[in-house]
């Protein structure tokens, strides 16, 4: 649900996996359904999964910046790697306005927000 690879998660009888923050979150509601399918979550019913270290690092992954134009998919113990060292589509935001812009595009977003910035002050200068 959160995308959280939990070690240990909650199976749903709809078979919907659920780390434990996620789970918790959904009992508190007055009757509890999946987000995913709308099945009635049952605590009695549900399952603990718990899953070792190595079928977690074999699992295909996707990057956390995915959303934002990265192709990155491999096993989870590279996703680190990735992401802190290789990953170019980390978005940063800008000092001028205040805008979310990818890293990689920072520097021409910089150079048209200064200019556009100058007009600006140079049209509220006009009298």
């Amino acid at each position: 649900l959160c995308g959280l690879v939990s070690q240990t998660s909650m199976v749903a009888v709809c078979l919907h996996a659920f780390c434990l923050d996620c789970y918790q979150r959904l009992l508190l509601e007055a009757s509890p359904k999946c987000p995913l399918d709308a099945m009635e979550i049952n605590p009695d019913e549900s399952m603990h999964f718990v899953l070792g270290d190595a079928p977690r690092d074999k699992l295909l992954v996707s990057c956390l910046n995915a959303r934002h134009g990265c192709d990155f998919q491999g096993p989870l113990f590279d996703l680190e790697n990735h992401f802190v060292k290789n990953c170019h589509f980390h978005m940063v935001s800008c000092k001028g306005c205040g805008d979310s812009v990818l890293r990689n595009n920072v520097l021409e977003h910089l150079n048209a927000c200064r200019l556009q910035n100058r007009r600006a002050v140079s049209v509220g200068t006009e009298s």
